[in-house]
C-alpha cells in the first residue's frame, strides 16, 4: 500500500511510503525505494507464515512519514493499493479490507 503525499509546485516532489510484504526483509525494516529517492519502504509483513491468513496492521503513518523525509509531512494526499510479485518473478493474490486514518 503506497501512502502518498504531494510536496512542491505541482506535487512534482511527492513523497511516499510503500509498506510492503517483504520476502526476506523483518518486519518493521525499512529501506529506500529502488527506483525512486521519493519513495520509502517499509516491511508491514514478512516471510510466508501468514500467507493464506487475514491479516490486520495498524501504523503511525505520521511518524513513519517523518521518519523516511523528516519534513513534517501533515497531509496525505492520495493512497494506492497495488499487489505484484514482478520483482521476484511470482505471483500474487490479496485481498483488501477498509483502510481508514484517525487522529489517534
Amino acid at each position: 500500500m503506497y501512502v502518498i503525499a504531494q510536496r512542491g509546485v505541482f506535487g512534482l516532489s511527492t513523497r511516499a511510503l510503500n509498506y510492503v510484504w517483504a520476502g526476506a526483509k523483518p518486519v518493521g525494516q525499512s529501506w529506500p525505494n529502488p527506483y525512486t529517492a521519493n519513495a520509502w519502504m517499509i516491511a508491514a509483513d514478512s516471510g510466508g507464515a501468514d500467507a493464506g491468513r487475514w491479516v490486520t496492521h495498524k501504523r503511525n503513518v505520521r511518524a513513519d512519514l517523518r521518519a523516511a523525509f523528516g519534513d513534517g509531512i501533515d497531509r496525505i494526499d492520495a493512497v494506492a493499493i497495488m499487489t505484484d510479485g514482478d520483482d521476484s518473478g511470482s505471483e500474487a493474490r490479496a485481498w483488501y479490507g477498509d483502510i481508514f486514518f484517525s487522529d489517534q
